[in-house]
């Protein structure tokens, strides 16, 4: 997981082609904490002229609780312009008529070519049951998905 979050910062301060890192497994082996310090470094350097909202890292379950409620729409039709997007915990949230699944899809759609950083305590094959675009975009060249299934640290001695 450090080598390639390493190689994404590269890309990025180099002006390579934008592209995702998806960070992919089990729950508490530190894929928010590796996705949060992409977020800072990325986002103090990118160019934020056209965007209205304050930068922030997106945790999904909460995003999507807002729309729901009919929060944050603008927020995020914002989140599809952002220079840098973290969005941590795909699928950690209760969809039981696809309404999220439907906006991640969506969010997703308009992010290719742009930076954008996934977290998820999913696999490949666990997401493309949910559903096989996403999956697909998550591990599309030139986006790189790493996959994580060590165990929890709050459980190792």
């Amino acid at each position: 997981m450090v080598n390639e979050s390493e190689r994404f910062i590269k890309d990025f301060e180099s002006g390579s082609q934008p592209r995702w890192i998806s960070l992919l497994g089990t729950s508490g082996n530190g894929k928010t904490m590796c996705g949060t310090h992409l977020w800072r470094r990325l986002s103090r350097r990118a160019n934020w002229t056209g965007c209205d909202f304050f930068r922030e890292t997106i945790y999904w379950p909460n995003l999507i609780d807002e729309l729901r409620s009919t929060q944050s729409f603008e927020k995020y039709i914002e989140l599809k312009r952002w220079p840098i997007l973290f969005v941590d915990d795909i699928f950690a949230e209760r969809d039981p008529n696809g309404f999220a699944v439907d906006k991640l899809n969506c969010l997703l759609g308009s992010r290719i070519g742009k930076w954008t950083i996934i977290t998820a305590n999913s696999t490949v094959s666990e997401i493309e049951k949910v559903d096989r675009r996403i999956a697909s975009r998550l591990v599309r060249k030139p986006n790189v998905c790493v996959v994580n299934m060590a165990m929890d640290y709050a459980f190792r001695e």
